[in-house]
């Protein structure tokens, strides 16, 4: 087989349709692991954003009315403002499960 024969070999190859289109490569709206992802998706982000705004109530609270020293105080509103922007992630992923559980597909 000469290399004349092979490229005409690849050509006919190359033209004769398959079936397969770019269209394997989207994900569908229809499947039983995209039902689960968005469920999953939805469960550990309403999970993770009631544990992140109990820990919102509990440091605030403690900023209110604990005596914190004017040394330690600072620790406390980083740690407020971090648990407002996990509160803020896990919320977003609960609201938007079909775009999150996207990213992987």
């Amino acid at each position: 087989m000469g290399t004349g024969n092979l490229s005409l070999f690849i050509l006919n190859a190359a033209s004769t349709s398959t079936g397969l289109t770019n269209s394997i490569y989207s994900s569908s709206k229809n499947s039983k692991l995209n039902d689960f992802g968005t469920s999953l998706t939805s469960l550990i982000g309403s999970v993770g954003g009631i544990c992140f705004t109990i820990a919102i109530m509990v440091i605030a609270l403690v900023i209110m009315f604990g005596s914190i020293s004017p040394k330690n105080i600072g620790r406390w509103w980083f740690a407020l403002f971090s648990c407002v922007g996990g509160a803020l992630l896990f919320f977003s992923a609960y609201l938007w499960p079909d775009f999150v559980s996207g990213i992987f597909s």
